[in-house]
């Protein structure tokens, strides 16, 4: 019996949870390359600012609702477990109490569900980095030589000379990926500062979310109902 009993942990904490969890996150970043791919074709000028701006906004929400997705995924895992759990007479996780301490003090004592509702928004971080890098890597200094000697046929072999300008000029541009990614987690700070500054119930939404996705058990409850 203990052994059973220790299988489902095993089973919730080593399986169950982290593949809902990779899931979202694979997800997740499955559509920040596809955004990133809209975002190296943006044309040039204002039209092509507004575009990266707007395929940036866009990524943020599809994160978001992969955050929504993971607090209706766990919680259901997580209830699934404990139904198992108590066939064999064993005390239920308390989850809801876990969840309750995410929402009460979420980067103290809730830190280890904040952590798994936030990874999907670690892809748009890496496509906002990557399209504000972009935007400004026609301002490299010496990009213009570079784009000099880069032959518009990929067949044509370059120079050692011109390697060496090529090379400089790319190693320069990567620099960009710095100011980029700051303002990057600057733009969610912003978001985590209104959100703090306007009293949005955010946190106190998707612990109704979690709770609600498991009415349908025996010991469920949905504050929306």
């Amino acid at each position: 019996m203990k052994k059973k009993i220790n299988l489902i942990f095993l089973l919730l904490f080593f399986i169950i949870l982290p593949i809902l969890n990779a899931v979202m996150d694979w997800l997740s970043w499955a559509m920040t390359r596809l955004f990133i791919r809209y975002v190296y074709g943006a044309p040039d000028g204002a039209p092509g600012v507004l575009m990266v701006l707007g395929l940036f906004a866009a990524n943020i929400v599809v994160a978001l609702i992969f955050v929504m997705a993971l607090a209706v995924l766990l919680p259901i895992g997580l209830e699934t477990a404990d139904l198992l759990l108590s066939i064999f007479g064993r005390e239920p996780f308390e989850w809801r109490h876990v969840a309750a301490q995410a929402v009460n003090d979420p980067w103290n004592e809730g830190l280890f569900v904040t952590g798994m509702l936030l990874t999907p928004l670690v892809p748009t971080i890496a496509s906002m980095t990557i399209g504000l890098a972009a935007l400004v890597a026609p301002f490299t200094p010496g990009s213009a030589n570079v784009l000099a000697v880069i032959p518009a046929d990929s067949t044509i072999s370059l120079q050692e000379a011109e390697t060496k300008i090529a090379v400089r000029g790319l190693l320069l541009a990567r620099l960009w990926y710095i100011p980029a990614l700051l303002i990057a987690l600057a733009v969610y700070a912003l978001i985590w500062l209104l959100i703090h500054l306007t009293a949005a119930p955010v946190a106190d939404f998707l612990h109704s979310l979690a709770l609600c996705s498991t009415s349908w058990s025996p010991n469920g409850q949905c504050p929306w109902m």
